[in-house]
């Protein structure tokens, strides 16, 4: 079977350009640098208007005595203990017990 010389070069051009077509898209794709999806930042923890109470008592009273924070804090029993477990599930909040004394620190910042 005999094929015409000027095809047979049209077929060769073509592959070859194929050929540096992809060599190009090839490198293209290797120096492209795929960034993570932007993520909004994060923010701390939700917290109660209790919540929020207590820290600023914290803040103001450095290691205070927790009976002393709970009676500045004014919140009833059940409050008392939503706020505070929040704020420990948080890592704001630190109970430390020093003998019979059970001191409160602040974690944030």
């Amino acid at each position: 079977m005999h094929i015409n010389h000027q095809y047979q070069s049209r077929i060769c051009h073509e592959e070859n350009e194929n050929s540096q077509n992809r060599l190009v898209f090839n490198t293209i794709q290797s120096n492209v640098s795929f960034f993570p999806q932007m993520r909004p930042e994060k923010k701390g923890p939700e917290l109660t208007e209790d919540e929020k109470h207590i820290i600023e008592i914290l803040k103001v009273n450095e290691g205070i005595q927790i009976g002393d924070l709970k009676e500045k804090s004014g919140l009833s029993g059940k409050k008392w203990d939503a706020a505070s477990k929040g704020l420990s599930k948080h890592g704001l909040m630190k109970v430390v017990v020093d003998g019979d004394a059970k001191i409160v620190e602040y974690l944030g910042k």
